[in-house]
């Protein structure tokens, strides 16, 4: 399961609701043990509003991939995900500008449930799988 908590950056003085500038993500196995927290950075390195600590998005998005591959995604509301990896994306973190080879950042395969195949294996060039592949393969959101 994932529980994600976003850095709010408020508005621009015309009203605009700025991306958030971070993202806090908990991973917690079946038995509510975690996997990993980690807070990763989502806006330019000069961008107002990063707190602290926060890694950088191609580190943060490679701890989320070795924390979650191999394993069913779980969210509350289909909401959650779509800041944090539109966030990655602008940083070059997730899809097809990610760092992993592309073959491992695969198109996504639709949301199923876990029966409806393994997840995709690890290239050679990468011994984890990209962010994209991991959440895309085989996720669930339940909720709304």
């Amino acid at each position: 399961m994932l529980h994600v908590d976003y850095t709010d950056r408020g508005t621009t003085p015309a009203g605009t609701r700025r991306p958030p500038s971070a993202a806090t993500v908990t991973a917690i196995d079946v038995a509510a043990r975690p996997l990993t927290t980690v807070c990763v950075r989502l806006v330019g390195k000069r961008a107002h509003g990063v707190p602290d600590g926060a890694q950088e998005p191609h580190s943060g998005a490679q701890r989320l991939s070795q924390a979650l591959h191999g394993r069913t995604v779980i969210v509350w509301d289909g909401t959650v995900l779509p800041p944090l990896l539109e966030g990655l994306r602008s940083q070059g973190a997730y899809g097809d500008t990610s760092p992993w080879p592309a073959s491992a950042a695969s198109a996504p395969t639709g949301n199923r449930s876990c029966g409806g195949g393994a997840p995709s294996p690890p290239t050679a060039a990468s011994s984890t799988p990209s962010l994209r592949a991991v959440l895309t393969d085989c996720s669930i959101s339940c909720g709304k």
